[in-house]
């Protein structure tokens, strides 16, 4: 089967369409390939990077309409991506980047997640940034995440995944 979809839009920055864009990529993926845990997966990183663009964007001093969701499956691979505003002034975006780029470190995303639920696990409760959503994104859904952020401030959070045998 011939696969090509693409969906690029904006979101608004309410928890509500993390869910709501979830809830329909997982009603297409397994509608289309008929493996539950596929459209679970996908479904699963494209909410979890969602809600990182919503907990760590700058709504308050950036046009609404940077925070943008792209999404592409071919016959070769998947690849979710989310854009969003952060502010210059906050260290976030540098810690955003380095925690993808630790997680690159591991030989193996399972590696990554045992580290990152000890660190989180040892830190104080009062800690603003835990990046355990990124680390799932890479051992549960079997992404490989990428990150940059533009001289608008707008961070591009992309994770990629080999489609195999569908």
């Amino acid at each position: 089967m011939e696969v090509d979809i693409k969906l690029n839009t904006p979101l608004g920055q309410e928890w509500e369409s993390a869910e709501a864009l979830r809830v329909a990529i997982v009603g297409c993926l397994e509608a289309l390939f008929r493996d539950r845990d596929f459209g679970q997966a996908v479904g699963m990183v494209s909410r979890e990077l969602v809600e990182n663009a919503i907990k760590y964007g700058d709504w308050e001093h950036s046009d609404p309409s940077l925070f943008q969701f792209s999404f592409i499956l071919t016959n070769d691979e998947i690849i979710v991506q989310v854009s969003n505003p952060v502010s210059a002034d906050e260290n976030t975006p540098k810690e955003l980047l380095d925690a993808i780029d630790w997680i690159k470190q591991f030989s193996s995303p399972a590696e990554a997640y045992m580290a990152r639920m000890q660190q989180v696990a040892e830190q104080p409760k009062d800690s603003k940034l835990s990046c355990l959503g990124l680390v799932r994104v890479a051992y549960e859904g079997n992404f490989e995440l990428d990150a940059y952020m533009d001289d608008n401030n707008v961070i591009h959070i992309k994770a990629i995944s080999k489609i195999e045998n569908r």
